[in-house]
């Protein structure tokens, strides 16, 4: 059998979950609180990890389901494995636009009182060709066992023979899909609909421009080869409501959304690189309502708190700590976080916060085509307008990759590109002393400080960062005040 450059570097890994040996995920971003009952939008009851660097550049993110262990350590085991072999294998980059990148996205394709279903996708990026596999874990709560996707269907052949007859496609090479379902079916997963879906991963049995194949069973075909498992996993996957229904809401706040009028001659025409504009009224990303007078930083020293990744858990903790300091900060999110945290997104808006998005799960928009670049940006922008009621204008690059394309596709969509003057480096740092550290080092008038609540670490240091920075003189504003009208299509920071 003919094996992609992806399944070659990765087939050890996509072996069933027990065959995985790897060491205690100690390095591991560890989002948990206490848990609350169980609902279907009941934030706690589905929590995020978090793994990701800068250099090498990778991202991943998986659940932990409260009341489903075994697998929570299953997915822990899998991630840490395959993170740990890309980091082994590429090492520090040049830091470029095409630099070789892992990401690693989940979502929960079914839930319900007696199954759970979690499928994992991950992106590998080597420096030509970006490179797409799938792999969907299964438990069963009423026994509290973890369930191969074998366990879906009564017979593996009848499942080989239903899959052959359902292909039309002439570029799948039906002799590869006989070869990758005898070694095993890692995602097999269901339509909202009920029917059963088997995935390929990218290169498998197809050429590349295809993409991931997936291969849906009729109705008939579906009923006659689930087993009962399968049969319960199927009604949990129909139970799992779609993506982004029911998501709450804040109300828009007419006091926060009017932008700063471009012409208005009191207002600096922005540029590349360009700070410390007038403020009155200007609001750049999706904001809360607040009564706080604006800071004019064209007369007084101002810096710009950023913090990427979230929302989490711990971002509520975060948003106690600034709302005791009285400070704004901007937050640059992911939609698929947001998805998991609508509430907590939501209640970031409720303080004032801006809000900005950081595309749906933070793949490197370089070495994307257009059409997954306006789509990464596209899902994590209505999502976000959908949760807090306005529609976010300001958006920051994973990595902070960007190119001509990326900022064409971003004026189309209203956006302007926010970028970063000091990184505190909080990814690889993690600890109190050295965040503070590049703070104090980088801190000037107009700077935008890059932060992480994903991080506990980081959320630890920011009373002592704002301490710090209000010591020195400096006011704590959002992006949009510190700039003045970011323009859509443009890129800021100042190096």
């Amino acid at each position: 059998m003919r094996l992609s450059p992806h399944r070659r570097r990765y087939a050890g890994l996509l072996v069933p979950w027990l065959l995985v040996c790897v060491a205690a995920l100690a390095a591991c971003n560890a989002d948990a609180t206490s848990p609350e009952p169980r609902g279907k939008h009941a934030e706690p009851e589905v929590q995020t990890r978090s793994l990701s660097s800068n250099d090498p550049r990778f991202h991943a993110t998986w659940p932990h389901v409260r009341d489903a262990q075994r697998l929570s350590k299953a997915l822990d085991r899998y991630v840490k494995a395959t993170v740990d072999q890309f980091a082994h294998e590429y090492g520090e980059t040049d830091g470029g636009t095409s630099a070789p990148e892992l990401n690693i996205a989940w979502r929960l394709v079914a839930d319900d009182d007696e199954v759970v279903g979690v499928r994992l996708e991950s992106y590998l990026f080597a420096g030509a060709n970006g490179e797409t596999a799938g792999r969907t874990w299964w438990y069963d709560r009423a026994s509290g066992r973890l369930r191969a996707n074998a366990g879906l269907v009564r017979s593996p052949a009848a499942l080989e023979t239903a899959v052959l007859a359902a292909i039309d496609d002439p570029d799948i090479d039906r002799s590869l899909v006989s070869s990758s379902l005898e070694q095993g079916a890692p995602d097999v997963d269901f339509t909202d609909d009920g029917r059963l879906r088997v995935r390929f991963a990218q290169y498998d049995v197809a050429p590349g421009s295809a993409g991931v194949v997936a291969v849906v069973l009729d109705e008939a075909a579906t009923t006659a080869l689930l087993s009962p498992f399968g049969e319960r996993a199927r009604q949990a996957a129909i139970d799992q409501p779609p993506l982004g229904d029911d998501l709450p809401s804040v109300p828009p706040s007419p006091e926060t959304t009017a932008p700063t009028d471009p012409a208005d001659p009191t207002t600096p025409p922005a540029t590349d690189g360009a700070t410390g504009g007038a403020t009155d009224g200007a609001t750049g990303g999706a904001t809360g309502g607040t009564d706080k007078p604006r800071v004019n930083c064209r007369k007084v020293k101002c810096v710009a708190l950023t913090f990427d990744d979230g929302p989490v858990t711990d971002t509520n903790r975060l948003l106690r700590i600034l709302r005791r300091a009285d400070a704004p900060a901007t937050f640059f999110v992911l939609g698929q976080q947001v998805q998991t945290y609508p509430e907590t997104l939501a209640r970031v808006a409720r303080q004032g916060h801006e809000i900005g998005i950081h595309t749906w799960d933070h793949r490197q928009l370089t070495t994307l085509r257009p059409r997954a670049i306006r789509g990464e940006l596209v899902r994590a922008q209505l999502l976000v307008e959908q949760v807090t009621g306005h529609k976010p204008t300001l958006f920051r690059p994973p990595y902070g990759a960007s190119d001509a394309r990326v900022l064409r596709i971003a004026r189309s969509l209203g956006l302007a590109q926010v970028l970063w003057s000091v990184d505190t480096l909080d990814w690889k740092n993690r600890a109190v002393p050295p965040i503070l550290a590049k703070v104090r080092g980088g801190a000037r008038p107009g700077r935008i400080i890059l932060m992480h609540d994903i991080h506990r670490t980081s959320v630890d240091a920011v009373p002592k960062v704002i301490k710090l920075l209000r010591r020195q003189g400096y006011h704590l504003v959002t992006v949009s005040e510190l700039l003045g009208a970011p323009q859509p299509g443009r890129s800021y920071s100042q190096r």
